[in-house]
């Protein structure tokens, strides 16, 4: 996982593979390549060739609609449009559609989510706010708006600014499926990750994530005065569209929160 935009270094990762569908129990460390790794998570047959657009058929999977990645909502088609209006370059119209989904929908780890439709990506945007997952789908939908592929990601993380409370409601500061998202941008997959918006950045003194189009953008792994932030323990892979009952399953979040 690569620490932030410009960081020339690559922190090592304890990660588990997958056999037949199954996480194996033994873990190797090694120098994680995400986008040579990310591959190897493709659930499903591959299909072959480009469209029109020059697109690989497996990208173009990542321009449709879903359920959650509801990229055909009238409100996220017309935001989508709004942002990146008078910009002709994927590059350009992602790093606009980051920006505004990091800044613009608040970062609250606490955001309501016991419903299936508080995923949409259109709740989402509706309602201003979100969690890593949700602010993941939400770009998402918007890059495929736009016509840019997008996909979902996923990494187990241990996060050391949680909050007291929080530790003490979930038992643990791991989160097993911390969200962010894949973008198919001048022929190869780039990672944005526009969880924390500026505020919060400010009054946890962490460098705001800065994407450039190009270079993976992550989470940075200290704060500004040298504390721990993000600990990365495994990729999960990508997903062309939520897996969420995996990460209610996972998740010891879902253990107290109450369903609607």
């Amino acid at each position: 996982m690569i620490a932030s935009v410009g960081s020339a270094k690559t922190p090592r990762m304890t990660v588990g593979c997958k056999k037949h569908g199954n996480e194996r129990a033994s873990k190797t460390t090694l120098m994680m390549e995400w986008n040579r790794r990310g591959k190897r998570y493709y659930h499903g047959s591959k299909p072959q060739g480009t469209n029109k657009l020059n697109i690989p058929a497996d990208e173009e999977r990542c321009l449709r609609s879903t359920f959650f990645l509801d990229c055909d909502h009238h409100d996220v088609k017309e935001k989508s449009k709004e942002l990146t209006a008078h910009l002709a370059e994927a590059k350009d119209k992602a790093v606009r559609l980051f920006s505004f989904v990091r800044d613009e929908i608040r970062y609250n780890v606490y955001a309501a989510r016991p419903a299936d439709t508080d995923f949409k990506a259109s709740h989402v945007l509706a309602v201003k706010e979100g969690y890593c997952v949700q602010k993941a789908v939400l770009l998402a939908a918007l890059a495929r708006a736009a016509g840019i592929p997008a996909r979902l990601r996923f990494a187990e993380i241990r996060a050391h600014l949680t909050s007291p409370e929080l530790v003490s409601k979930r038992g643990s500061n791991v989160f097993p499926y911390h969200g962010l998202t894949d973008l198919y941008i001048d022929g190869r997959w780039v990672k944005a990750t526009p969880t924390y918006d500026r505020a919060y950045c400010e009054k946890m003194n962490v460098t705001p994530v800065e994407f450039n189009g190009k270079d993976d953008a992550m989470l940075p792994l200290r704060t500004n005065d040298g504390r721990l932030n993000v600990e990365y323990i495994r990729d999960r892979g990508f997903f062309v569209d939520l897996p969420l009952e995996e990460i209610r399953k996972a998740s010891v979040s879902w253990r107290y929160m109450e369903k609607k």
